[in-house]
C-alpha cells in the first residue's frame, strides 16, 4: 500500500513537470515564430543596410556624430528614393555591430558613446587605415588594449631602432 501511495505520488509529480515543460515549449514556439518574422524582414532589409553600412565605413569616419547623422538622413532618402529596401531604424551599429564585441570594446577601455562605437566599427571593419582624431586619448588606451594579446609593440619616430622594429 505504501508503495503504491508513493508511486501515486511520484506520477502526480512527473505530470506536474510535465505540463510546466508543455506550457515553457509553448512560449518557446511563440518566441522562435516572432523570430522567424523578424529574420525574415532583416533579409529583406539586408542589401539596402549594407549598401548604407558600407557608406559609412568609406565616408563617415572624420566626421562628427552630427554631421554624420545627416549623411545617413540623406543616404536613407535616397535607398528610399529608389525603392531599396533597408530597415526602419537603420543603425551601423545594428547592421555590422556584435553586441558582445562592443561590450568587450568597452571593458576595455572604449567609451560607450554611439559616435565611439560606430568608429570602432570603422576601425575593425574598414580596409583602409583609420584616422583617429584623439585628444582625450580614448582611442589610444582602447588599441592598446585590445592588441596587447597581440603583442603591439609603441613605436616614435625618434627611437634610434624605428626602421629595424617597424
Amino acid at each position: 500500500m505504501r508503495e503504491l501511495q508513493q508511486n501515486k505520488l511520484l506520477t502526480e509529480q512527473r505530470l506536474e513537470r510535465a505540463k510546466k515543460l508543455i506550457t515553457l515549449t509553448a512560449d518557446e514556439a511563440q518566441r522562435w515564430k516572432k523570430t522567424v518574422q523578424t529574420l525574415k524582414g532583416d533579409i529583406e532589409n539586408l542589401f539596402g543596410d549594407v549598401f548604407l553600412a558600407s557608406a559609412a565605413i568609406s565616408y563617415n569616419g572624420p566626421f562628427t556624430g552630427i554631421y554624420r547623422a545627416e549623411l545617413v538622413k540623406a543616404w536613407i532618402e535616397g535607398v528610399k528614393e529608389r525603392n531599396i529596401p533597408n530597415s526602419e531604424e537603420y543603425s551601423i551599429l545594428s547592421t555590422l555591430g556584435d553586441p558582445l564585441q562592443l561590450r568587450e570594446w568597452v571593458i576595455n577601455g572604449l567609451p560607450s558613446d554611439v559616435v565611439s562605437q560606430e568608429s570602432s566599427i570603422f576601425v575593425s571593419k574598414g580596409f583602409r587605415w583609420p584616422l583617429l582624431i584623439d585628444p582625450q586619448l580614448q582611442a589610444n588606451k582602447w588599441i592598446r588594449n585590445i592588441e596587447k594579446h597581440n603583442k603591439l609593440e609603441i613605436l616614435k619616430f625618434k627611437n634610434p631602432k624605428f626602421i629595424q622594429i617597424l
